[in-house]
């Protein structure tokens, strides 16, 4: 999944790919949120089918005076391309819950759309408008073209008046809500759900009741909550990122009344995690969620509950009652509030995760999470999946053959600022060494020094 985004805040241009596990890393205020939650929001957009099919307008047209019409998949894609660049990329500042001046001149592009069509698909749907109005959308397998018939029982000598009815905005937004889904169950399986552990993550588990969230469309993109100040009426925004964390937060009960499907068929994860944990959640409409430790008989609120407790909550949620393949969870700063040993172990957890099937994507400042997660592209090699079976020491550690991760997996990103200009450089990764975060090496390389100069 390849991406290319210019002008967004301080990073001028950036190319690159999403892997199975994509890790970015950089330093402080160099818009590597504003990249993640950018990611976050184009997959929510096309998920949620938000994209427009209005460059289309003429092959409707000659639907409504033809009765049928013929659309080809590169059609398709080039309308949503253009949907992309004119609809998705003029709402991103807002999206982002940032000034547009912020963001001028924001250049937002993707192959994906274009890499992964399915245009093998093959496909018979009907579509009823009406008791006797319908329209009927096949593709034969292989083919290029959708053909869209439009059919009316008992037309009579209304011809004319139907075809005038059938130009209504109505019947072009349901022929679009027809095809969306169409797409998305045919053609366009492989963008994933996201899902998206923000770094608020930690104040939205404890503020849940006193945040709100409006589904109104006027604030489709970010959501808001209204405050006053000297009495004046005022609008804070959040990006639709930390909106769709919110809207999580609050359906925990009814999320936890299911398991996911990785609960099922990797229990192995799911006990993993429990061990970093160190105990269990709970969601009720009486107590709201509630920790309990291993242990323990009492439960405790999540104000009771350590910082690292509530930075685990939302990705213990999503793994035990939301996860699936081909999904995508985007986890910033996951080591917010963690011990070392535990930044350790969510990366090995990221490594099980990879292993299912989901995507990942990191943002992190944390040199414990990328040396281990290093390490255990190392381990995938064969030699040394060999000598960890010899070697006492690195199974006391914990290590094991599961949590490894091929190179061919990963994706390295260091974002670096240099006259408030952001740079993004891609890390080489492989079998062999791993990889290495430039700026983390250069500021433990100081260190070092100034450690020897000490002694």
């Amino acid at each position: 999944m390849n991406f290319s985004i210019e002008n967004l805040g301080k990073i001028k241009k950036v190319d690159f790919e999403l892997n199975k596990l994509t890790v970015i890393c950089g330093q402080n205020n160099t818009n590597k949120t504003y990249l993640t939650y950018s990611l976050y929001s184009f997959f929510s957009y096309m998920k949620d089918s938000k994209y427009s099919l209005s460059s289309l307008g003429e092959k409707f047209q000659t639907l409504f005076k033809t009765y049928s019409v013929k659309i080809s998949l590169d059609e398709i894609i080039s309308a949503i391309e253009h949907s992309i660049i004119n609809d998705f990329t003029k709402n991103l500042p807002a999206y982002l819950a940032i000034r547009n001046e912020l963001a001028e001149g924001i250049v937002f592009k993707t192959s994906m759309i274009r890499d992964g069509i399915d245009r093998k698909a093959g496909f018979d749907y009907t579509g009823r408008i009406s008791e006797t109005e319908q329209f009927t959308y096949t593709k034969d397998q292989g083919s290029n073209d959708i053909t869209i018939v439009y059919s009316k029982m008992d037309l009579g000598n209304s011809k004319e008046t139907s075809k005038k009815e059938l130009s209504d905005k109505g019947y072009i937004l349901t022929l679009e809500q027809h095809l969306k889904v169409i797409f998305d169950k045919e053609l366009f399986k492989f963008i994933p759900f996201p899902h998206i552990s923000s770094v608020e993550r930690t104040g939205i588990a404890v503020f849940e009741n006193e945040l709100e969230i409006q589904d109104s469309l006027s604030i489709l993109f970010g959501g808001s909550r209204r405050g006053s100040k000297n009495g004046e009426n005022k609008i804070y925004s959040y990006p639709l990122a930390v909106t769709d964390n919110i809207k999580s937060v609050k359906n925990y009960e009814a999320l936890s009344k299911s398991k996911s499907k990785l609960s099922s068929e990797r229990p192995d994860i799911i006990e993993y995690l429990s061990s970093i944990i160190n105990g269990y959640f709970t969601t009720n409409d009486k107590k709201g969620t509630t920790y309990t430790p291993k242990g323990s008989l009492k439960d405790l609120s999540l104000i009771e509950s350590s910082s690292s407790i509530r930075s685990l909550l939302d990705l213990s949620m999503y793994v035990s009652h939301l996860a699936d393949k081909d999904q995508i969870l985007i986890i910033d700063e996951p080591e917010m509030n963690l011990h070392p040993e535990n930044q350790r172990k969510l990366a090995r957890l990221i490594a099980m995760l990879v292993d299912y099937g989901i995507y990942v994507l990191v943002t992190t400042h944390s040199d414990f999470i990328t040396r281990e997660l290093s390490l255990l592209i190392m381990l995938s090699d064969t030699e040394r999946q060999n000598r960890l079976l010899e070697n006492n020491f690195l199974r006391e550690e914990g290590y094991e053959i599961k949590y490894s991760i091929p190179a061919s997996y990963t994706n390295v990103y260091s974002i670096c600022s240099e006259h408030n200009e952001s740079f993004v450089k891609k890390e080489i990764v492989s079998n062999d060494d791993g990889f290495n975060i430039t700026s983390f090496e250069s500021t433990i390389d100081k260190m070092n020094n100034v450690y020897s100069l000490l002694l």
